[in-house]
């Protein structure tokens, strides 16, 4: 499937008026030595595993391993311990108000690393201005979480920094979906199989096209991913 791209209109919520929402700022990882002996932890098929020191002052923080998953995660007093296996080379962040963020880093070995992870920008709650959205709805042909669920419907990921009660609020139709994960973007949401774009987003928000006719296939996974800024 083409993405589509879709411009609208939105009118929001409370006080201060702001061009960027949150955003995650992750930096470099940095190697510190070798591990210590304290440190040994082992993945699934026996080898070492690295750890990753994570200074942050972002609240609610979720971390999401790769593939290869994780040998734990700690939380300590300046942020994360992560334990991850040789040749990781991503995690995910996610955090209320924040859009989902893949993090990207070379491959790592047993070792010592640390990093940050900061933020910029302001908490999209705070709006109250007009502001233009785009974003891109699309087939994820990667997407695994309608085949983890026992359940054949279809699944609905939204990836923004806008609060998912705004988007319940203007975005989507009543009753036509289900709740699965809306702490934290990407939203996660499943709807019935063979349901229309139309049938779960409202289109009088929408002044340009999306695949309004789309019809969302049983088990299979499906992605809007939304951006703003403020109109001049």
């Amino acid at each position: 499937m083409s993405k589509k791209t879709i411009l609208w209109t939105l009118f929001s919520l409370l006080f201060l008026p702001a061009v960027f929402a949150y955003e995650f700022q992750p930096s470099a990882l940095e190697e510190k030595g070798p591990l210590s002996e304290k440190q040994q932890r082992t993945d699934i098929n026996g080898d070492k595993c690295a750890v990753l020191f994570l200074e942050t002052d972002i609240e609610e923080l979720k971390l999401v391993p790769s593939l290869l998953g994780d040998c734990g995660i700690e939380k300590t007093a300046k942020g994360y311990e992560i334990y991850l296996p040789e040749g990781t080379r991503h995690i995910t962040l996610r955090a209320p108000s924040f859009r989902e963020l893949r993090w990207q880093f070379e491959r790592i070995r047993p070792a010592q690393y640390r990093a940050t992870i900061d933020k910029s920008g302001v908490d999209a709650s705070q709006l109250n201005a007009v502001v233009k959205v785009s974003g891109t709805f699309k087939y994820d042909m990667f997407g695994l979480a309608a085949r983890w669920l026992d359940d054949h419907r279809p699944i609905l990921k939204i990836n923004t920094d806008l609060p998912f009660s705004f988007l319940k609020e203007h975005l989507l139709k009543d009753g036509a979906y289900e709740e699965v994960d809306t702490q934290a973007a990407a939203y996660v949401l499943r709807v019935p199989p063979n349901t229309t774009v139309e049938q779960i987003i409202r289109k009088d928000f929408i002044q340009s096209d999306l695949p309004w006719n789309e019809t969302l296939e049983e088990k299979n996974t499906y992605a809007l991913d939304l951006s703003w800024q403020v109109q001049q």
